[in-house]
């Protein structure tokens, strides 16, 4: 991807500052209800990331090529009253608030790379810790 030719699609996507060639997704994790799991599919052919930000803008967590791979993988997240286990082959991302800022970025090659990125996008998903095991 050459930075300063971006896909034509960019200006379709949510764009700031250097990130036009990323699909962006965000939302904030209420934790108070309990622990969410984050599920990403393995992504071998693209940089993506997932980052965790607290209510004053700092970082605190990645998920993503370059911090744990491009492997799938599950991550519990957990706000600071949190009490139980961590299920087996699970890492936990331990939150110092009960809200937490997700941001989420794929690479999109080019313009016809669209479809295969936002594909691989909508399978990072984040589900309540009680669900997992209820198997929903």
């Amino acid at each position: 991807m050459d930075p300063l030719n971006p896909p034509s699609s960019g200006s379709k996507m949510m764009t700031t500052g250097v990130n036009h060639d990323t699909l962006s997704t965000c939302g904030v994790l209420d934790l108070r209800k309990g622990a969410q799991i984050l599920h990403v599919p393995a992504i071998t052919d693209r940089y993506y990331s997932v980052q965790f930000t607290d209510l004053n803008n700092v970082s605190f967590a990645y998920v993503g090529t370059r911090t744990t791979g491009s492997q799938a993988g599950d991550y519990l997240i957990t706000g600071p009253g949190w009490k139980g286990e961590v299920p087996v082959g699970m890492a936990q991302i331990r939150a110092s608030k009960n809200s937490v800022l997700i941001i989420g970025r794929t690479l999109v090659k080019n313009d016809s790379d669209l479809p295969a990125a936002y594909a691989l996008a909508k399978q990072i998903e984040l589900i309540p810790l009680q669900d997992w095991f209820a198997g929903k």
